[in-house]
């Protein structure tokens, strides 16, 4: 959702100025147009410890690219260029269970867009959407179910994927197609699906649902109300990104507008019941429109970006939120009038986070950021789920000479070490769901969300 913000009078801006001084933002990358430019997705961890993502526009073709950077910044390269027949405008990505990543752009054979895969460079097309059955326009990225299908959703509905099939729609948009193509999945630990549309739903105004794997709807929460979406709606309206499950198992996400002062709220659904309560409307002095929604740091609360306010009217402001609905400010994104940080918080097992900025950097091209906010370093999952039995892979960093590996305390019997930042245990018997730790020679490192057992 790309929304002009109206100026608006700043104030408690010194306040906020004073309180940045525990943590550390820097831009560690500038985008130059020619090489990438606008970066319009989160940045992904990779195996190997590096930052991926995805770019609009630039690149050989000026039709978007993708990219690793190393976390301190250093070491950029494109990977591929989109030259329009195998791809446009790419939707960001996800790493997948079998160590690569996957994807959707536009463009494509019909030019209604594609899904593709790629690793080390190697960029393969796996599927041309036609416009027909199958749907068009996957605007928004791919995500991988607990079953090993990957999930996403057009303009048709939401689909399943299996590399070299054909995407299969199980579930059809009941309502006009949504505009802006704003919609985001993400799937729970009961293994139900979460479909956000920023501006779909029975009031247009968007909506959050639950959905089975086999498209049956366990509830709907419709934002707006009398066909209308109003300025000051409680609640607010127009969320465009996916949201979190929590460690509560709640889930947690942002509207970019309404709320008590009219610049959007950050909320909690039961996930149980899609039952909301706000636990901030933003008043611009402490952020405003926030696009990014929110991530769980390691510590237990949620992160997010908003896309404007702070001291900066455009720049927009990094905040931390506890899960009772506790509001920090933490610092300005950057000194630029116009950095448009619309897009979500990564937390990389260094402790660090990282985002994008769709504008801004030296060239105004773009950059990539680093927000240090003092939390230690942790291990994170491929995939948070799995059975007993099954092979766990383990992001984190200095794993080489690790030990042992529990699941929430039971020891796993088989390990395997396969570089400094990527590991695989295996589930023991009589692992019940909680927390994993990994012991290496320097330090113990917990794991950043539960692992859930499957039966």
């Amino acid at each position: 959702m790309r929304i002009s913000k109206p100026l608006v009078v700043l104030a408690s801006v010194a306040m906020m100025l004073s309180m940045a001084h525990a943590q550390t933002y820097t831009t560690i990358y500038s985008f130059d147009g020619s090489t990438a430019a606008y970066p319009e997705a989160p940045l992904v961890q990779g195996r190997d410890g590096n930052l991926y993502g995805t770019t609009n526009r630039g690149g050989t073709y000026g039709l978007g690219t993708i990219f690793r950077i190393a976390p301190g910044g250093t070491q950029f390269k494109v990977l591929h260029n989109f030259a329009g027949s195998d791809g446009s405008y790419p939707s960001g990505l996800v790493l997948a269970s079998d160590g690569n990543f996957y994807g959707t752009a536009g463009g494509g054979s019909f030019d209604d867009g594609v899904i593709f895969r790629i690793n080390s460079g190697s960029f393969t097309v796996l599927y041309n959407f036609t416009g027909g059955t199958d749907g068009s326009d996957p605007q928004n990225s791919l995500i991988q179910g607990t079953d090993g299908s990957f999930y996403g959703a057009n303009k048709a509905g939401v689909y399943s994927y299996q590399p070299s099939g054909t995407p299969e729609i199980f579930y059809s948009f009941s309502y006009p197609q949504p505009l802006g193509g704003v919609w985001q999945l993400t799937q729970g630990t009961d293994g139900m699906l979460y479909l956000v549309v920023g501006s779909g739903g029975v009031y247009d105004c968007g909506s959050i649902s639950r959905l089975s794997l086999q498209g049956a709807v366990q509830w709907e929460r419709d934002f707006g109300t009398y066909g209308e979406c109003y300025e000051y709606l409680k609640t607010g309206f127009g969320p465009s990104v996916p949201v979190i499950q929590a460690s509560d198992g709640n889930l947690y996400g942002t509207n970019y507008w309404g709320g008590s002062y009219g610049y959007g709220t950050a909320f909690r659904l039961y996930s149980d019941t899609g039952s909301p309560t706000v636990l901030e409307s933003f008043d611009f002095s402490n952020g405003g429109y926030p696009d990014a929604g929110v991530v769980q740091g390691s510590d237990g609360n949620l992160y997010g970006v908003a896309s404007a306010g702070g001291a900066y009217p455009y720049a927009g402001v990094i905040y931390q939120l506890t899960l009772e609905g506790t509001y920090t400010f933490l610092t300005n994104v950057g000194d630029w009038q116009e950095n448009n940080s619309d897009w979500r918080l990564l937390q990389h097992t260094s402790g660090t986070f990282y985002g994008v900025n769709l504008a801004g950097g030296t060239y105004e091209e773009g950059a990539v950021y680093s927000f240090n906010n003092q939390l230690a370093p942790f291990v994170a999952f491929v995939q948070s789920q799995g059975s007993v039995g099954s092979t766990v892979q383990i992001l984190g960093q200095g794993l080489t000479g690790t030990t042992q590996v529990t699941f929430n305390g039971v020891p796993a019997t088989d390990i395997s070490v396969l570089s400094n930042t990527y590991m695989t245990a295996v589930v023991p018997s009589g692992a019940t769901t909680g927390t994993v730790v990994v012991t290496t020679p320097r330090q113990s490192l917990k794991s950043n969300k539960k692992f859930t057992i499957l039966q």
